[in-house]
Protein backbone atom coordinates (compact mmCIF):
# COMPACT_ATOMS: atom_id res chain seq x y z
CA UNK A 1 0.00 0.00 0.00
CA UNK A 2 1.43 3.09 -1.03
CA UNK A 3 1.69 5.62 1.83
CA UNK A 4 0.66 9.04 0.84
CA UNK A 5 2.06 12.63 2.35
CA UNK A 6 -1.56 13.60 2.66
CA UNK A 7 -2.27 10.35 4.55
CA UNK A 8 0.68 11.09 7.15
CA UNK A 9 -0.15 14.91 7.47
CA UNK A 10 -4.07 13.52 8.15
CA UNK A 11 -2.84 10.60 10.69
CA UNK A 12 -0.27 12.94 12.28
CA UNK A 13 -3.38 15.77 12.44
CA UNK A 14 -5.87 13.01 14.27
CA UNK A 15 -3.45 11.71 16.59
CA UNK A 16 -2.53 15.72 17.88
CA UNK A 17 -5.95 16.43 18.25
CA UNK A 18 -6.82 12.96 20.22
CA UNK A 19 -3.85 14.55 22.28
CA UNK A 20 -5.34 17.88 22.73
CA UNK A 21 -8.48 16.06 23.59
CA UNK A 22 -7.26 13.98 26.35
CA UNK A 23 -5.47 17.97 27.10
CA UNK A 24 -8.34 19.48 27.33
CA UNK A 25 -10.52 17.02 29.19
CA UNK A 26 -7.67 16.42 31.88
CA UNK A 27 -8.29 20.54 32.23
CA UNK A 28 -11.71 20.56 32.97
CA UNK A 29 -10.86 18.22 35.55
CA UNK A 30 -8.31 20.19 36.57
CA UNK A 31 -10.66 22.97 36.58
CA UNK A 32 -14.07 21.90 38.02
CA UNK A 33 -12.09 19.82 40.49
CA UNK A 34 -14.68 16.84 38.84
CA UNK A 35 -13.30 13.79 36.56
CA UNK A 36 -17.09 13.45 35.21
CA UNK A 37 -18.95 16.28 34.12
CA UNK A 38 -20.95 14.62 31.47
CA UNK A 39 -22.48 11.90 31.55
CA UNK A 40 -20.76 10.88 28.14
CA UNK A 41 -16.84 11.47 30.48
CA UNK A 42 -18.28 8.06 32.14
CA UNK A 43 -22.34 6.55 32.27
CA UNK A 44 -22.03 4.47 34.64
CA UNK A 45 -20.03 7.17 37.09
CA UNK A 46 -22.59 9.35 36.03
CA UNK A 47 -25.58 6.93 36.93
CA UNK A 48 -24.44 6.52 40.31
CA UNK A 49 -24.02 10.60 40.87
CA UNK A 50 -27.27 11.26 39.74
CA UNK A 51 -29.13 8.61 42.13
CA UNK A 52 -26.72 9.58 44.95
CA UNK A 53 -27.43 13.38 44.52
CA UNK A 54 -31.18 12.37 44.40
CA UNK A 55 -30.80 10.87 47.89
CA UNK A 56 -28.97 13.42 49.57
CA UNK A 57 -31.86 15.62 48.70
CA UNK A 58 -33.91 13.40 49.94
CA UNK A 59 -31.84 12.98 53.21
CA UNK A 60 -32.25 16.69 53.47
CA UNK A 61 -35.52 16.73 52.98
CA UNK A 62 -36.53 13.66 55.86
CA UNK A 63 -33.39 15.87 57.94
CA UNK A 64 -35.64 19.30 57.48
CA UNK A 65 -38.93 17.60 58.45
CA UNK A 66 -37.19 15.93 61.30
CA UNK A 67 -35.87 19.50 62.43
CA UNK A 68 -39.53 20.97 62.05
CA UNK A 69 -40.79 18.17 64.72
CA UNK A 70 -38.54 18.11 66.84
CA UNK A 71 -38.72 21.91 67.58
CA UNK A 72 -42.67 21.28 68.48
CA UNK A 73 -41.63 18.35 70.41
CA UNK A 74 -39.31 21.03 72.63
CA UNK A 75 -41.80 23.38 72.61
CA UNK A 76 -44.60 21.28 73.34
CA UNK A 77 -42.14 19.60 76.37
CA UNK A 78 -41.73 22.87 77.49
CA UNK A 79 -45.50 23.69 77.87
CA UNK A 80 -46.55 20.62 79.38
CA UNK A 81 -43.46 20.49 82.05
CA UNK A 82 -45.14 24.05 82.98
CA UNK A 83 -48.70 23.08 82.89
CA UNK A 84 -47.71 19.49 85.36
CA UNK A 85 -45.95 21.74 87.52
CA UNK A 86 -49.71 24.04 87.68
CA UNK A 87 -51.46 20.20 87.90
CA UNK A 88 -49.37 19.97 91.23
CA UNK A 89 -50.36 23.39 92.40
CA UNK A 90 -54.15 23.15 92.27
CA UNK A 91 -54.07 19.53 93.65
CA UNK A 92 -52.24 21.77 96.57
CA UNK A 93 -54.45 23.85 96.91
CA UNK A 94 -57.46 21.29 97.11
CA UNK A 95 -55.83 19.16 99.22
CA UNK A 96 -55.76 22.00 101.78
CA UNK A 97 -59.24 23.12 101.12
CA UNK A 98 -60.78 19.64 101.81
CA UNK A 99 -58.47 19.05 105.14
CA UNK A 100 -60.03 22.68 106.17
CA UNK A 101 -63.87 21.36 106.42
CA UNK A 102 -64.56 23.41 109.76
CA UNK A 103 -63.89 26.99 110.82
CA UNK A 104 -60.10 27.36 110.50
CA UNK A 105 -59.09 30.78 110.82
CA UNK A 106 -55.82 29.94 109.09
CA UNK A 107 -57.32 29.15 105.53
CA UNK A 108 -57.57 32.45 103.59
CA UNK A 109 -60.27 30.79 100.82
CA UNK A 110 -60.89 34.39 99.13
CA UNK A 111 -57.07 34.29 98.40
CA UNK A 112 -56.98 30.86 97.36
CA UNK A 113 -60.42 31.34 94.92
CA UNK A 114 -58.07 34.60 93.26
CA UNK A 115 -55.22 32.13 92.93
CA UNK A 116 -57.19 29.66 91.03
CA UNK A 117 -58.76 32.58 88.76
CA UNK A 118 -55.64 33.44 87.65
CA UNK A 119 -54.35 29.92 87.67
CA UNK A 120 -57.23 29.39 85.21
CA UNK A 121 -56.84 32.41 82.59
CA UNK A 122 -53.14 31.35 83.11
CA UNK A 123 -53.81 27.73 81.67
CA UNK A 124 -55.78 28.94 78.85
CA UNK A 125 -53.50 30.93 77.55
CA UNK A 126 -51.12 27.67 77.74
CA UNK A 127 -53.99 26.23 75.89
CA UNK A 128 -54.19 28.83 73.25
CA UNK A 129 -50.49 29.06 72.52
CA UNK A 130 -49.82 29.37 68.69
CA UNK A 131 -46.85 29.38 66.06
CA UNK A 132 -46.73 31.21 62.96
CA UNK A 133 -50.84 31.52 63.70
CA UNK A 134 -51.38 27.83 64.11
CA UNK A 135 -52.19 26.88 67.24
CA UNK A 136 -49.65 24.08 68.18
CA UNK A 137 -52.85 22.22 70.56
CA UNK A 138 -55.42 22.84 67.88
CA UNK A 139 -55.12 18.87 66.40
CA UNK A 140 -56.45 19.25 63.32
CA UNK A 141 -58.25 22.60 63.80
CA UNK A 142 -54.96 24.33 64.09
CA UNK A 143 -56.56 27.59 62.54
CA UNK A 144 -59.01 27.55 65.65
CA UNK A 145 -59.14 28.63 69.07
CA UNK A 146 -58.73 25.89 70.98
CA UNK A 147 -59.95 26.90 74.33
CA UNK A 148 -62.21 29.90 75.14
CA UNK A 149 -62.00 32.86 77.63
CA UNK A 150 -65.05 31.14 79.56
CA UNK A 151 -62.69 27.29 79.98
CA UNK A 152 -64.84 25.84 77.39
CA UNK A 153 -62.78 23.61 74.84
CA UNK A 154 -63.98 24.86 71.12
CA UNK A 155 -61.82 21.93 69.16
CA UNK A 156 -64.40 19.23 67.86
CA UNK A 157 -63.78 16.19 69.04
CA UNK A 158 -63.08 14.25 65.85
CA UNK A 159 -60.15 16.82 64.93
CA UNK A 160 -58.83 15.27 68.05
CA UNK A 161 -55.59 13.62 66.04
CA UNK A 162 -52.41 13.84 65.78
CA UNK A 163 -50.14 15.57 62.82
CA UNK A 164 -47.60 13.26 60.81
CA UNK A 165 -45.03 13.58 58.76
CA UNK A 166 -42.36 11.53 56.62
CA UNK A 167 -38.75 11.23 58.79
CA UNK A 168 -36.56 8.37 57.49
CA UNK A 169 -38.95 6.84 54.67
CA UNK A 170 -42.02 6.24 57.43
CA UNK A 171 -44.85 8.28 58.84
CA UNK A 172 -44.14 9.95 62.34
CA UNK A 173 -47.08 10.78 64.57
CA UNK A 174 -46.40 13.85 66.46
CA UNK A 175 -48.26 16.65 68.31
CA UNK A 176 -50.30 17.24 71.43
CA UNK A 177 -53.99 18.58 71.30
CA UNK A 178 -56.05 20.27 74.04
CA UNK A 179 -57.54 16.99 74.98
CA UNK A 180 -54.46 15.08 75.75
CA UNK A 181 -53.19 17.95 77.64
CA UNK A 182 -56.10 19.57 79.35
CA UNK A 183 -58.82 16.79 79.43
CA UNK A 184 -60.01 13.97 81.42
CA UNK A 185 -61.58 10.75 79.53
CA UNK A 186 -64.62 11.45 81.61
CA UNK A 187 -65.02 14.43 79.62
CA UNK A 188 -64.07 17.39 81.83
CA UNK A 189 -61.22 19.26 81.29
CA UNK A 190 -58.86 20.82 83.75
CA UNK A 191 -60.42 24.51 83.11
CA UNK A 192 -63.91 22.89 84.52
CA UNK A 193 -62.14 21.56 87.61
CA UNK A 194 -60.31 24.69 88.73
CA UNK A 195 -64.06 26.58 88.07
CA UNK A 196 -65.32 24.41 90.35
CA UNK A 197 -62.79 24.61 93.08
CA UNK A 198 -62.76 28.38 92.87
CA UNK A 199 -66.87 28.27 93.28
CA UNK A 200 -66.02 25.93 96.24
CA UNK A 201 -63.50 28.03 97.67
CA UNK A 202 -65.26 31.15 97.42
CA UNK A 203 -68.64 30.08 98.86
CA UNK A 204 -66.94 28.00 101.86
CA UNK A 205 -65.70 31.64 102.41
CA UNK A 206 -68.70 33.12 102.45
CA UNK A 207 -70.34 30.48 104.72
CA UNK A 208 -66.84 30.73 107.09
CA UNK A 209 -67.57 34.67 107.40
CA UNK A 210 -71.10 33.96 108.13
CA UNK A 211 -70.42 31.21 110.82
CA UNK A 212 -67.54 33.53 112.30
CA UNK A 213 -70.59 36.09 113.09
CA UNK A 214 -72.95 33.74 114.17
CA UNK A 215 -70.82 32.39 117.22
CA UNK A 216 -69.63 35.98 117.62
CA UNK A 217 -73.26 37.29 117.63
CA UNK A 218 -74.52 33.09 120.01
CA UNK A 219 -70.96 35.41 122.57
CA UNK A 220 -71.96 38.25 122.69
CA UNK A 221 -75.90 37.13 123.89
CA UNK A 222 -74.70 35.07 126.45
CA UNK A 223 -71.84 37.57 127.82
CA UNK A 224 -75.47 39.92 128.18
CA UNK A 225 -77.24 37.38 129.70
CA UNK A 226 -74.83 36.59 131.94
CA UNK A 227 -74.09 40.51 132.74
CA UNK A 228 -77.84 40.69 133.26
CA UNK A 229 -78.09 37.71 135.56
CA UNK A 230 -75.84 39.83 137.30
CA UNK A 231 -77.37 42.83 137.83
CA UNK A 232 -81.16 40.95 138.03
CA UNK A 233 -79.21 39.68 141.58
CA UNK A 234 -78.34 43.40 142.77
CA UNK A 235 -81.80 44.48 142.16
CA UNK A 236 -83.37 41.46 143.87
CA UNK A 237 -80.98 42.80 146.67
CA UNK A 238 -82.43 46.16 146.62
CA UNK A 239 -86.06 44.92 146.86
CA UNK A 240 -85.82 43.04 149.57
CA UNK A 241 -83.98 46.08 151.42
CA UNK A 242 -86.79 48.28 150.55
CA UNK A 243 -89.73 45.67 151.10
CA UNK A 244 -87.95 45.94 154.55
CA UNK A 245 -88.23 49.52 154.58
CA UNK A 246 -91.54 49.37 154.14
CA UNK A 247 -90.75 51.57 150.59
CA UNK A 248 -93.59 50.08 148.03
CA UNK A 249 -93.15 52.29 145.65
CA UNK A 250 -89.09 51.35 145.12
CA UNK A 251 -89.47 47.66 145.39
CA UNK A 252 -92.14 48.00 142.76
CA UNK A 253 -89.63 49.69 140.20
CA UNK A 254 -87.46 47.66 140.93
CA UNK A 255 -89.52 44.75 140.16
CA UNK A 256 -90.55 46.17 136.53
CA UNK A 257 -86.73 46.56 136.33
CA UNK A 258 -86.26 42.75 137.26
CA UNK A 259 -89.42 42.23 134.60
CA UNK A 260 -87.48 43.99 131.70
CA UNK A 261 -83.88 42.42 132.21
CA UNK A 262 -85.74 38.90 132.23
CA UNK A 263 -87.64 39.56 129.08
CA UNK A 264 -84.40 40.52 127.55
CA UNK A 265 -82.71 37.65 128.83
CA UNK A 266 -85.66 35.38 127.22
CA UNK A 267 -85.52 36.90 124.18
CA UNK A 268 -81.14 36.93 123.56
CA UNK A 269 -82.01 32.77 124.74
CA UNK A 270 -84.16 32.84 121.84
CA UNK A 271 -81.58 34.27 119.62
CA UNK A 272 -79.05 32.23 121.08
CA UNK A 273 -81.32 29.02 120.47
CA UNK A 274 -81.97 30.16 116.75
CA UNK A 275 -78.13 30.59 116.49
CA UNK A 276 -77.02 27.09 117.82
CA UNK A 277 -80.81 25.04 117.34
CA UNK A 278 -82.42 23.30 120.21
CA UNK A 279 -81.32 19.76 120.94
CA UNK A 280 -83.49 19.67 124.06
CA UNK A 281 -86.66 20.39 122.10
CA UNK A 282 -89.01 17.20 121.17
CA UNK A 283 -88.00 18.05 117.09
CA UNK A 284 -84.35 19.04 117.66
CA UNK A 285 -84.19 22.20 115.83
CA UNK A 286 -80.42 22.89 113.97
CA UNK A 287 -79.54 26.30 114.53
CA UNK A 288 -77.80 28.42 112.27
CA UNK A 289 -74.41 27.44 113.52
CA UNK A 290 -74.51 24.09 112.75
CA UNK A 291 -76.65 24.69 109.35
CA UNK A 292 -73.57 26.86 108.35
CA UNK A 293 -70.72 23.97 109.70
CA UNK A 294 -72.29 21.55 107.61
CA UNK A 295 -72.60 23.72 104.52
CA UNK A 296 -68.65 24.81 105.50
CA UNK A 297 -68.27 20.63 105.39
CA UNK A 298 -70.08 20.09 102.53
CA UNK A 299 -68.31 22.85 100.43
CA UNK A 300 -65.34 20.92 101.61
CA UNK A 301 -67.09 17.70 100.39
CA UNK A 302 -66.69 19.02 97.34
CA UNK A 303 -63.37 19.80 97.02
CA UNK A 304 -62.55 16.48 97.39
CA UNK A 305 -64.60 15.07 95.00
CA UNK A 306 -62.70 16.92 92.84
CA UNK A 307 -59.49 15.29 94.03
CA UNK A 308 -59.89 12.73 91.99
CA UNK A 309 -60.40 14.35 89.08
CA UNK A 310 -57.25 16.17 89.45
CA UNK A 311 -55.20 12.88 89.76
CA UNK A 312 -56.08 11.70 86.64
CA UNK A 313 -55.58 14.80 84.84
CA UNK A 314 -52.25 14.20 86.64
CA UNK A 315 -51.87 10.96 85.02
CA UNK A 316 -52.78 11.83 81.88
CA UNK A 317 -50.77 14.86 81.82
CA UNK A 318 -47.33 12.46 82.73
CA UNK A 319 -48.19 9.87 80.07
CA UNK A 320 -48.77 13.15 77.44
CA UNK A 321 -44.39 14.04 78.58
CA UNK A 322 -43.51 10.17 78.64
CA UNK A 323 -44.69 10.39 74.70
CA UNK A 324 -43.34 13.60 73.95
CA UNK A 325 -40.39 12.27 74.99
CA UNK A 326 -40.40 9.03 72.97
CA UNK A 327 -40.66 11.19 69.97
CA UNK A 328 -37.69 13.05 70.90
CA UNK A 329 -35.44 9.88 71.74
CA UNK A 330 -37.10 8.93 68.14
CA UNK A 331 -36.14 11.96 66.50
CA UNK A 332 -32.68 11.81 68.07
CA UNK A 333 -31.97 8.31 66.54
CA UNK A 334 -33.18 9.21 63.30
CA UNK A 335 -31.18 12.36 63.01
CA UNK A 336 -28.26 10.33 63.78
CA UNK A 337 -28.59 7.66 61.40
CA UNK A 338 -29.67 10.22 58.84
CA UNK A 339 -26.55 12.29 59.37
CA UNK A 340 -24.66 8.91 59.54
CA UNK A 341 -26.08 7.85 56.27
CA UNK A 342 -25.72 11.61 54.60
CA UNK A 343 -21.78 11.74 55.42
CA UNK A 344 -21.49 8.00 53.68
CA UNK A 345 -23.49 8.74 50.38
CA UNK A 346 -21.36 12.27 50.59
CA UNK A 347 -17.71 10.49 51.11
CA UNK A 348 -18.86 7.99 48.09
CA UNK A 349 -19.62 10.55 46.05
CA UNK A 350 -16.31 12.50 46.37
CA UNK A 351 -14.81 9.01 46.03
CA UNK A 352 -16.70 8.31 42.27
CA UNK A 353 -17.02 11.97 41.42
CA UNK A 354 -14.21 14.27 42.79
CA UNK A 355 -10.48 14.37 40.96
CA UNK A 356 -7.20 13.98 42.22
CA UNK A 357 -5.07 16.90 41.49
CA UNK A 358 -2.12 14.98 41.75
CA UNK A 359 -3.10 12.55 39.44
CA UNK A 360 -4.45 15.26 36.98
CA UNK A 361 -1.36 16.92 36.71
CA UNK A 362 1.21 13.70 36.11
CA UNK A 363 -1.46 13.15 33.53
CA UNK A 364 -1.13 16.53 31.66
CA UNK A 365 2.31 16.76 31.69
CA UNK A 366 2.51 13.03 30.45
CA UNK A 367 0.19 14.59 27.69
CA UNK A 368 2.03 17.07 27.18
CA UNK A 369 5.58 15.63 26.59
CA UNK A 370 3.57 13.24 24.39
CA UNK A 371 2.01 16.23 21.80
CA UNK A 372 5.66 17.46 22.21
CA UNK A 373 7.30 14.42 21.01
CA UNK A 374 4.70 14.03 18.42
CA UNK A 375 5.01 17.47 17.25
CA UNK A 376 9.00 16.70 16.27
CA UNK A 377 8.67 13.37 15.19
CA UNK A 378 5.93 15.28 12.27
CA UNK A 379 8.58 17.96 11.63
CA UNK A 380 11.12 14.93 10.70
CA UNK A 381 8.44 13.47 8.50
CA UNK A 382 6.70 15.82 7.01
CA UNK A 383 8.43 17.04 3.85
CA UNK A 384 9.04 20.62 3.49
CA UNK A 385 7.47 23.17 1.02
CA UNK A 386 8.31 26.33 -0.93
CA UNK A 387 6.39 27.89 2.25
CA UNK A 388 9.22 26.63 4.83
CA UNK A 389 11.72 28.60 3.07
CA UNK A 390 9.51 32.39 2.73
Amino acid sequence: MRITEIMINNSALSDLQSTMRKFSKLNEQLTSGKKVNFPSDNAAIASRMSNLDSRLREIERYQSNASIVENFSKMYDQILQDVSSVYTRVKSLAVQGANSGTLDSNLDRKSIADELEKINDHLISLANTSVSGKFIFGGAESDKTPVSDSGDIMTDPKANIKHKISVGGYELEYGVTVYDAFGTKSGTSIFKIVDRLKDAFTKSDEITKDLKDAIKTKDNLSMQNVTLKNEIKEIEKRKLQAEAAGNTALAASLQTQIDEKNSSIATNETKIKELQGDPSAATPVKGLIESKSELLKKAAESIQNELGAIDEIQESSSRTISQVGGTQRLLELTNSRMENFKTFSEEFLATETDADPAKVYTDMAMQKSVMDAALKALAQIVPKTILDFM
